[in-house]
C-alpha cells in the first residue's frame, strides 16, 4: 500500500513538473495580464488538488491523519532520543534553542523587513548594471511570475498561501512518512522529502532547486523543533508572499514614486 503510493505520487509529481516547466516557459513570453491570470489560476487549482487534497487523502488511506497535530511516532522518537545527548550539555541545549528563538522573528518578521529595505536601497540608489548582471539577479528564474497589476498580485498572493499550505503537508508530512516506512531511515526520510521537494521546482532552473532545497531543510527544523507543521506553513507562506506580493509592490510603488518626483 505504502509503496504503491509512493510510486504513484512520485510519477504524478514527475507529470506536474513537466506541465508546470511547459506551462511556465508559456507564461514568460506573454505580455497580456489575462492570459497570465488564467495560467496562475491553473497552476492554483492543480497544486491545490494534487499537493493539498490528494495529500490529506494519502493520509486518511493510511490511518495517520493525526500527523497534522502532532510530531508522527518515527519523528517523535528520533527527535528524543537525540535531544537526550544534549542533556550533559545544558550550554549545547540553550544555545539552540537561542537559535530557534532567534529564528522565528528573524523569518516572519525580519525577512521582509530587510527585504524591503534592499528594495529601497535598490530603487533610489541602483547600481550600474550590464546585462550579465540584469540576468543573474534572476536565478531561480522567477522574474516572469513577479505581478504586473492589483489583479495579478492577488492570484500571487493566493499562490503564495497555497503553496505554504499544500506543499507543507504533501513535502513535510506526507512524503517523510511514506520514505520511512519503506526505509526505517530518517536521513532518508528528511533529506529525500526535501529533494523532492526541491526537484518538484526544478522548473527554476539548478540554482532554484538548491535554494528550495536549503528552504526545505529550513522548514524541516522549524516542523521538528516546534512539533508543528501550522508553523512550519505559516513561515512557509510568509517567505513566498514577501518574494511575490510584498518586495514587488514595494518596488513598484517605490519606482512609481520616484518617477513622479
Amino acid at each position: 500500500m505504502v509503496l504503491f503510493i509512493l510510486l504513484t505520487l512520485l510519477i504524478l509529481t514527475f507529470v506536474l513538473f513537466l506541465k508546470d516547466k511547459k506551462d511556465y516557459a508559456k507564461f514568460k513570453t506573454l505580455s497580456n495580464t489575462r492570459q497570465r491570470q488564467k495560467i496562475m489560476k491553473k497552476w492554483l487549482v492543480a497544486s491545490f488538488f494534487f499537493y493539498g487534497v490528494l495529500a490529506l487523502v494519502c493520509l486518511a488511506l493510511l490511518d495517520k491523519v493525526q500527523v497534522l497535530f502532532e510530531l508522527p511516532p518515527f519523528l517523535k522518537g528520533h527527535l528524543s532520543a537525540y535531544m537526550e545527548r544534549f542533556d550533559t550539555y545544558p550550554f549545547v541545549q540553550s544555545l539552540l534553542k537561542g537559535i530557534f528563538i532567534s529564528l522565528v522573528p528573524l523569518l516572519v518578521i525580519g525577512m521582509p523587513l530587510l527585504s524591503l529595505l534592499i528594495t529601497y536601497q535598490s530603487v533610489n540608489h541602483p547600481p550600474k548594471k550590464t546585462k550579465k548582471d540584469q540576468s543573474a539577479n534572476d536565478v531561480r528564474n522567477l522574474n516572469a511570475l513577479l505581478p504586473r497589476n492589483a489583479q495579478e498580485r492577488i492570484y500571487t498572493g493566493l499562490l503564495s498561501v497555497n503553496a505554504g499550505i499544500v506543499e507543507e503537508l504533501f513535502f513535510r508530512l506526507l512524503a517523510p512518512l511514506l520514505l520511512f516506512t519503506l526505509t526505517n531511515s530518517l536521513a532518508v526520510a528528511i533529506f529525500g522529502s526535501t529533494l523532492w521537494f526541491a526537484l518538484a521546482h526544478a522548473y527554476q532552473g539548478i540554482a532554484g532547486v538548491v535554494l528550495t532545497f536549503l528552504m526545505g531543510l529550513l522548514l524541516f527544523f522549524v516542523y521538528l523543533y516546534t512539533a508543528s507543521i501550522w508553523m512550519a506553513m505559516l513561515i512557509h507562506a510568509i517567505i513566498d508572499l514577501n518574494g511575490l506580493v510584498l518586495s514587488p509592490w514595494f518596488t513598484a510603488y517605490l519606482t512609481a514614486k520616484k518617477t513622479k518626483v
